[in-house]
């Protein structure tokens, strides 16, 4: 074979090899740029579970909600389903547009007592919580590894 064609070919493979490369890379970081995309708002999943169907999250988040009902202290709160794409991922479902509010201060209370459909109360959230043997969705003003005592 000429020496000249060898060199050509070689070159070929190593052009071909470096735009594959490149190719690759840039569908990597595509991938990367639609993940950082999503809204953020509640957002770290802390490993702080020791069981599989325990979850905690912390992060904050401005929703709207009023009171359904008092149980035991925690108040159980309807959220507004606009702000349902606030939660982690695993929450954004109708069935979960009810939480437990485990710290609601006084002043919350309050308000929570006097909301309705109508004329929603916003609260700001930093703890989210999906617990085996609660049947609903917590919710803490407090970060969840101080509200849900985890370490």
């Amino acid at each position: 074979m000429n020496k000249t064609i060898k060199t050509e070919l070689a070159l070929a493979v190593i052009v071909i090899f470096a735009t594959a490369l490149g190719i690759f890379s840039l569908a990597g970081d595509k991938q990367i740029d639609n993940a950082q995309d999503e809204p953020t708002t509640v957002v770290a999943e802390k490993a702080m579970s020791k069981q599989a169907c325990e979850h905690y999250y912390e992060g904050e988040a401005q929703v709207a909600g009023w009171l359904v009902s008092a149980d035991d202290g925690d108040l159980v709160v309807q959220l507004a389903r606009a702000d349902l794409e606030k939660m982690p991922k695993t929450a954004q479902t109708v069935d979960n547009s009810q939480v437990k509010l485990v710290d609601a201060s006084p002043e919350i209370k309050k308000s929570l007592e006097k909301s309705s459909s109508e004329k929603p109360v916003s609260i700001t959230i930093k703890g989210y919580a999906t617990v085996c043997n609660s049947a609903m969705p917590l919710i803490s003003l407090e970060p969840a590894t101080i509200a849900f005592k985890k370490s």
